[in-house]
């Protein structure tokens, strides 16, 4: 190669030129400083032909492209070379310069077709229209980058560097597998999972480039991403775009690319069908507690406090350089804050979270509910450590658990699900499966990974409201609207089996519920009306003592004239107390049954005064009776 560019530079010498045109000026202009110190043109052409894997004659041609980017007295020589006063080579230029010898003008033609490696490599590139061997020819911009020692930060699409993780990233089986995917030489293979899967990739093969799929649709942006990974020595790795799928012409591009490259997945389902039999996709999973437990102390140190965080290793330790001060230390708070934000904030149109709830000591239940409620608590507690620990795993059969809630509204099935989440500190998130299928039609199952992603690195309990929409018992159908709630059931039953914690379904009626999703719950809690005597007891608790009260409130009459669920009785308490407010009066048991009677209009129910007894002149009064 270094004879062929001797040649042609020589022959750019013998043109006319104002100046003085000496091939060791060019070479010593061409010497830049790197990290690895002074490398001149000759070696860093060499290096570049290394990365780039280009043959004698393919690199000349490339270095002659470059020419005009090397130095500006290469342009005077082309353009007087040029019969149109152009300032770039053209293919007939170089075939002049580079044929000798044996060398033939149509063998250096035939290297700049568009199957020849420099055009499939992405390279260079013809410019304009007309004849191939009149059109001037323009390298790719990382190139000249590289070549001239800038920083190939600048330009080009939008990309992501990962090194290899500083702390331990576990997944030795997925490492071993991407390593053996390199070594067969597959020019297009796959890898499905979370935020980690790139950095696993990484530590397993070295630096990684990535980008999203929409970031390198057009050209030269594709080729110009896969150039900056190869003289960057780094695997390129094209990642899924929310929102876009992966049509037939990427498809066809990752099938058979000029360089391996790595598409990753966050679902298998996200793998067009096209691909999927290249190879087999690499399954990342998310690490275990003793790969999380590993990196934290690796980073921070032992931290109980932050023992219960799933989110993926590499977002914990983005986290914690975000929460690092200036001498170098973790602030503990922001860092629990910024994991809790990573956790939530993907789900704020979807899913709601609850807020802490009360603690058990305000629960009202029969004895048989209070036990299944604690059953709860437990596998919330120590489910981990039976199952690990105790290797009870393979007797559970799946390591999360489904829990179902059956009582009409007001029964205290929410209240119950914040009291047990909240005793474990955990997070909980409340999602209204009547609005995700209905709302969300045709992302209701990218909807529900979202929600399970998050649930799964928080470790939140998750509870389902309104199951009967879903789970409910269905009569055969075969219009759209069913084959497709059909289809988004199934896949949030494969999500709930595959949940490492607990699932709350609430229904109204377990009746409604199908037979076979019963079979697939663990625990059932029936929350039926309270009788007379827990009305009562909710009345007493829910009444707060800084309730200004005219007289001895009859709660026993309320209690037993008046069959309401708990939430029923909390309406009745606040609307009653607005009425006393409104005329200016401390409350009175008149003005919590004016409350009753808002709250059995509300509820469609008849209001017959022998069933209010002697307040039933107040109820005329207020005009309810």
């Amino acid at each position: 190669m270094a004879d062929l560019l001797h040649a042609a530079v020589a022959e750019l010498e013998d043109a006319p030129q104002p100046a003085a045109f000496p091939l060791a000026y060019v070479e010593q202009a061409l010497t830049v400083t790197t990290d690895e110190g002074q490398l001149g043109i000759y070696e860093r052409i060499g290096v570049m032909l290394d990365l780039l894997e280009l043959d004698e004659l393919d690199a000349a041609i490339l270095v002659g492209v470059l020419l005009p980017e090397l130095h500006p007295l290469f342009v005077q020589q082309i353009a007087w070379f040029s019969s149109d006063a152009g300032t770039r080579p053209t293919p007939r230029l170089l075939a002049r310069l580079l044929a000798t010898g044996p060398l033939r003008d149509a063998d250096v033609l035939l290297r700049l077709d568009r199957h020849g490696r420099l055009q499939d490599l992405g390279a260079v590139r013809l410019v304009g229209t007309g004849p191939l061997a009149d059109r001037p020819l323009e390298p790719a911009s990382p190139i000249v980058a590289w070549l001239l020692g800038s920083d190939l930060r600048a330009g080009g699409p939008t990309v992501r560097r990962i090194d290899p993780p500083s702390y331990a990233i576990g997944r030795e089986a997925a490492q071993a597998a991407m390593t053996a995917a390199i070594r067969r030489g597959t020019p297009c293979w796959s890898i499905v999972g979370g935020h980690d899967a790139p950095f696993v990739l990484a530590a397993a093969l070295g630096g990684v480039l990535v980008t999203q799929m929409a970031d390198v649709v057009e050209q030269p942006a594709w080729s110009e991403f896969l150039l900056t990974a190869r003289l960057e020595q780094r695997i390129p790795v094209v990642g899924e775009q929310e929102g876009r799928e992966i049509d037939a012409v990427d498809t066809e591009r990752l099938r058979s690319p000029p360089t391996c490259v790595v598409l990753w997945a966050s679902r298998f389902r996200s793998l067009p069908s096209g691909l999927r039999a290249t190879a087999d996709p690499i399954l990342v999973p998310s690490a275990t507690p003793a790969e999380r437990a590993a990196c934290l102390e690796t980073l921070i140190g032992k931290t109980d406090e932050l023992q219960r965080v799933s989110l993926e290793l590499s977002v914990i330790a983005e986290a914690v350089e975000e929460a690092r001060g200036v001498g170098g230390e973790v602030d503990r708070g922001a860092l629990g804050r910024q994991l809790r934000r990573e956790t939530h904030a993907q789900l704020q149109e979807i899913a709601h979270m609850l807020e802490p709830g009360p603690g058990w000591s305000d629960l009202v239940l029969a004895p048989g509910q209070t036990e299944a409620l604690e059953l709860v608590d437990a596998f919330l507690r120590f489910g981990a450590e039976v199952r690990e620990r105790w290797g009870l795993g393979d007797v559970a059969g799946r390591d999360g658990l489904v829990v179902l809630f059956a009582g009409e509204s007001g029964t205290g099935k929410t209240m119950s699900a914040r009291v047990v989440a909240s005793g474990a500190d955990l997070p909980l998130f409340r999602v209204d499966l009547s609005t995700l299928f209905s709302k969300w039609v045709g992302e209701t199952e990218k909807n529900l990974d979202r929600i399970f992603d998050a649930a799964d690195a928080s470790q939140a309990v998750l509870f389902f409201d309104e199951g009967d929409v879903v789970f409910g018992r269905r009569t055969a159908s075969d219009d759209a609207q069913s084959r497709y709630t059909n289809l988004a059931t199934a896949h949030l039953l494969q999500r709930i089996e595959h949940f490492r914690g607990v699932v709350i379904i609430a229904t109204n009626l377990r009746s409604n519920i199908d037979s076979a999703f019963l079979r697939r719950v663990d625990v059932l809690i029936d929350f039926p009306p309270p009788n007379s005597e827990s009305r009562q007891e909710l009345w007493e608790r829910l009444l707060p003592t800084a309730l200004p009260r005219g007289e001895a409130l009859d709660v026993e009459f309320l209690a037993r004239s008046f069959d309401l669920t708990g939430g029923g009785i909390r309406n009745a308490i606040m609307a009653g107390a607005l009425s006393a407010a409104a005329d200016g009066e401390a409350v009175s048991t008149a003005h919590l049954v004016r409350g009753v009677a808002n709250e059995y209009t509300k509820l469609g129910r008849l209001i017959v005064e022998a069933d209010f007894g002697p307040y039933t002149r107040s109820l005329r009064r207020a005009g309810r009776a």
